[in-house]
């Protein structure tokens, strides 16, 4: 019989189904981000030396300052918040005292350091901060060996009053364990919010049921 003889037909009753279930298992890891925003902590929160936010895991650290210690600052609108979008109204981490209730500051700060729960590929905060000359914030990712693995810079302009900047630090694999925040500046006050790092977790494994349909031909008569 040629096999043009051969044809799959639509018509009911001349086409047969035999449905067949198929799994297939796949690793699924899906990029993450953890934040530190503050807002579980209560405003004049103080942390003498270190301390861990138990949201994203992340530890605080080596705060260099007057009083080398963390506080948590609060901070209600004001005439410029429109500067600070991602921070006010809102707590954010600061340094040297705190402003009770709805007005804020920020104290004079050479920056902190930070260690992560997970390998990450990039780390980033927002900074709050008063400048009275030009001077520039860094940021350093290290991995496991101490090595830098990522490096950010961003410019700071002199007589800036409550402005709010973003600054990160990406790394080319997800190798970064500690951070280091710092300024050369000996008159820079700043404040730091959603403090956040990007990682994959561990992977999981997702089971796919893929249903297949087999067509039965028949043959003309």
């Amino acid at each position: 019989m040629p096999w043009s003889n051969l044809r799959v037909s639509i018509a009911i009753g001349s086409i047969a189904f035999f449905l067949v279930s198929t799994e297939v298992r796949a690793v699924v890891q899906v990029e993450q981000t953890r934040v530190a925003d503050f807002e579980n902590f209560s405003e004049g929160r103080t942390f003498r030396s270190d301390f861990t936010d138990p949201v994203s895991g992340i530890r605080f650290y080596d705060q260099v300052s007057l009083s080398s210690s963390f506080v948590i600052e609060y901070m209600g609108t004001y005439p410029g918040s429109a500067n600070a979008p991602h921070m006010v109204p809102g707590q954010y981490l600061g340094t040297n005292g705190y402003s009770s209730g709805p007005g804020g500051g920020v104290g004079p700060s050479k920056g902190f350091k930070g260690q992560l729960p997970d390998p990450a590929k990039k780390v980033g905060t927002y900074i709050l901060f008063f400048s009275e000359e030009a001077t520039i914030i860094q940021m350093l990712g290290f991995n496991d060996s101490g090595q830098i693995v990522a490096n950010s810079s961003i410019d700071v302009p002199a007589f800036t009053w409550f402005q709010e900047l973003y600054i990160s630090a990406e790394s080319a694999n997800y190798d970064i364990r500690r951070f280091w925040l710092l300024t050369p500046s000996n008159t820079l006050s700043m404040g730091w919010d959603k403090v956040s790092y990007t990682y994959l977790p561990e992977p999981a494994t997702a089971a796919l049921l893929i249903p297949l349909a087999m067509l039965t031909a028949r043959r003309r008569r």
